[in-house]
């Protein structure tokens, strides 16, 4: 939705069934759990673009360190 990169989901069920690995024969789903350190995020709310390669500039003129959207009610952090 954000383009190229690593998505973490706040919520595990956002990531549960379709971004994860179930166990065959059973409704079990593996998802990992992680600590990610986010940094300055551009906050692009439910606006997705594809188009992102890497996060926009802040303000200061530097990039910013990841994209934070929000969608199926998670926050969704990305980190290229």
């Amino acid at each position: 939705m954000w383009g190229r990169g690593i998505y973490f989901a706040v919520n595990a069920n956002y990531s549960c069934p379709n971004y994860s690995y179930q166990i065959p024969g059973t409704k079990t789903y593996e998802v990992f759990a992680a600590y990610v350190i986010t940094g300055n995020a551009y906050d692009s709310g439910s606006k997705s673009s594809n188009a992102y390669r890497e996060p926009p500039l802040a303000p200061t003129g530097k990039p910013h360190d990841s994209i934070k959207g929000h969608t199926n009610g998670s926050e969704v952090y990305i980190v290229y």
